[in-house]
């Protein structure tokens, strides 16, 4: 999934506008998840979270997409580059095995091609079809939304859902379709198509 550019030109023209905020929304917690994952202390993460969220804001509007998945690399070099700040600046005297943690993870980011990086990639991945997900769930009835996860998300066999349910199969079918189609109107705005 790639970040909309609908959404990057919102924000990119007005950093006060709700779409800025929910950018904010989105990423911060992205980040910050990612950073707890790879043992990062939750002070360093609140630290370099910021420092991260302040660089977007001073550098969004330059952004250019060039193709697919290009805002994603920025902001995962945004990332490596503010953690390598953060490190350099920082006091600690016991750097030891934690110094060789971050070196390591920065210079994971930093190899599009690493297992970190495409860490990277998968989580962005997840955490935008998590907000995608949240944002259209309170639209559908508990049986449309069961059939959807069901078969959509956990990919049980739609015959199978429909027992479970007590739904024929074309009902299944014409959930999952529902709420795809609302996922992709709500995407427009959060999502390339």
């Amino acid at each position: 999934m790639a970040t909309s550019l609908s959404l990057l030109d919102k924000i990119k023209g007005d950093r006060s506008s709700e779409r800025w905020h929910e950018f904010l929304e989105c990423y911060s917690p992205m980040m910050d998840r990612w950073l707890r994952a790879h043992g990062i202390p939750e002070h360093d993460r609140e630290e370099i979270v910021q420092d991260i969220c302040a660089v977007m804001v001073r550098r969004l509007p330059d952004f250019e997409r060039q193709r697919e998945g290009s805002f994603r690399k920025w902001l995962r070099l945004t990332t490596v580059n503010c953690m390598r700040d953060f490190w350099k600046r920082s006091c600690k005297q016991a750097r030891g095995n934690a110094e060789s943690h971050v070196e390591d993870l920065i210079n994971g980011l930093n190899d599009r091609s690493s297992s970190v990086s495409q860490l990277w990639e998968r989580e962005h991945d997840q955490q935008l079809l998590a907000i995608l997900l949240a944002r259209i769930k309170p639209e559908f009835r508990s049986n449309t939304w069961s059939a959807f996860t069901m078969v959509a998300l956990e990919q049980m066999a739609p015959e199978k859902v429909a027992e479970n349910l007590g739904l024929t199969t074309n009902a299944v079918f014409v959930a999952k379709s529902k709420v795809m189609k609302r996922m992709r109107e709500e995407g427009q705005g959060l999502l390339d198509p």
